[in-house]
């Protein structure tokens, strides 16, 4: 508990509590109400959900910069598929893009192996070639019309509490708490990764070490 007191975590922790209990002072009618819960919950699910995916990869000792260009390739390619061929399944976009992430996700591996250079480089390197691509094969062109399963998705919602000033917030059924749920689990399986990788790091050190010694 000590520890967690030093780290920058919780002093983020405490101005994030101290400028909400200064924002709720300023207009407690406006900011503690569960319609305000449920737009935080809404905006915060993308990002959420990048960064807990970011954490694994972090627990296995890596650093991926190009997270956000892989979530964005793979997102628009799916999407744009199914427009195109006019299918409409939202398992299947999801499917898709998550196959295409691998993809991506695998290539950043075999690179990073391949070249023995930092992750943190070859991520950002892919990065600045998959948003390169996007504008070079796709321009900068917005896709307004969604897959009808898309759209039906989007206006889904688990309940909904009544909103003075729109009228009514929707608490969408967002992946954020349920892949907080499956973390647990998903780290589990994560840690004998950055154990393997920990001790590849004490190997290398002694090997260097030997070396410079020799």
């Amino acid at each position: 508990m000590r520890r967690f007191l030093k780290t920058h975590e919780f002093i983020i922790l405490v101005f994030i509590l101290l400028y909400s209990a200064m924002v709720a002072v300023i207009n407690p009618e406006g900011f503690l109400t569960v319609p305000t819960l449920f737009e935080i919950l809404k905006s915060a699910s993308i990002h959420g959900i990048l960064a807990l995916g970011v954490l694994l990869v972090i627990l296995t000792g890596g650093v991926d910069l190009s997270f956000p260009a892989v979530g964005a390739f793979s997102s628009y390619v799916a999407i744009l598929l199914f427009k195109s061929m006019g299918w409409s399944s939202l398992a299947g976009i999801f499917l898709v893009a998550i196959m295409i992430g691998v993809l991506l996700g695998a290539i950043n591996g075999y690179l990073v192996h391949k070249l023995k250079a930092p992750a943190m480089i070859i991520t950002l390197g892919t990065s600045g070639i998959l948003y390169g691509t996007l504008l070079f094969a796709f321009g900068s062109t917005v896709i307004f019309s969604l897959p009808l399963a898309l759209r039906k998705f989007s206006n889904a919602s688990l309940m909904t509490v009544e909103n003075g000033a729109v009228g009514v917030s929707s608490l969408h059924p967002v992946v954020l708490i349920w892949f907080a749920l499956l973390l647990p689990a998903i780290c589990s399986c994560a840690l004998p990764f950055e154990a393997v990788f920990s001790t590849q790091q004490v190997v290398t050190a002694a090997c260097v070490s030997a070396r410079v010694s020799t």
